[in-house]
């Protein structure tokens, strides 16, 4: 019970790391989250920083998933509730970070880290579907919406059925729903503005004032 519990909390202590926020301060002494859309992800970035400090936010976004989960693995007692659960911790960091007064990014990057993880054709395939209708809508978001509901379907398909090309476990059907619930739901302003037509395009970039 203590390792479960341990790997539950030091999860969400990854997540909470918010690089976007850390690049913010870093390269411009900002808060990038009281700009563009308000959030800490690399798409905030994009829009406030530029394409350099977004890439490698992105990347360390979805590596802190990628590499926790790859540790837990190796431990002798982890089991795959103790993973699926993690991963919801872990995306419950990002999104909520104790660093950060618990306003961080929208979860897309370490969720597909550990899609990648947990199943990679699957986490392939949710980020290929979520690129092609950015580049076609010019929405992040909406594309990032539409890729979490493909993956979190998809998963759900695996898991429940146990199909042995996917060698999935039924317990990560949990990742697939509440983890597209965290998504779905911290994209809720995203997609008012998308009804509201008020959504910034891919490409957009955002002013911003610096203590320079």
């Amino acid at each position: 019970m203590i390792e479960f519990l341990l790997s539950i909390i030091i999860a969400y202590l990854i997540g909470s790391i918010s690089f976007g926020v850390l690049a913010g301060y870093i390269i411009h002494n900002i808060d990038i989250r009281k700009y563009g859309s308000g959030g800490s992800g690399a798409t905030n970035v994009l829009r406030t920083i530029g394409k350099p400090a977004a890439t490698i936010v992105l990347l360390l976004d979805i590596s802190k998933a990628v590499i926790y989960l790859l540790l837990l693995n190796l431990l002798p007692n982890n089991t795959p509730l103790i993973s699926t659960l993690s991963a919801l911790a872990l995306l419950s960091g990002h999104i909520w970070p104790i660093y950060f007064k618990f306003h961080g990014g929208r979860g897309i990057a370490p969720a597909l880290g550990a899609l990648l993880i947990i199943n990679p054709i699957i986490g392939i395939l949710s980020f290929l579907i979520a690129i092609i209708v950015m580049i076609i809508s010019k929405y992040v978001s909406l594309g990032s919406i539409i890729g979490t509901l493909f993956g979190a379907i998809s998963l759900s398909l695996v898991s429940f059925y146990n199909l042995p090309m996917f060698a999935n476990e039924p317990i990560e059907v949990l990742y697939a729903i509440f983890g597209a619930i965290l998504i779905v739901g911290s994209h809720r302003k995203n997609i008012k503005r998308l009804l509201n037509k008020t959504e910034s395009k891919l490409g957009e970039k955002i002013k911003i004032k610096t203590d320079g």
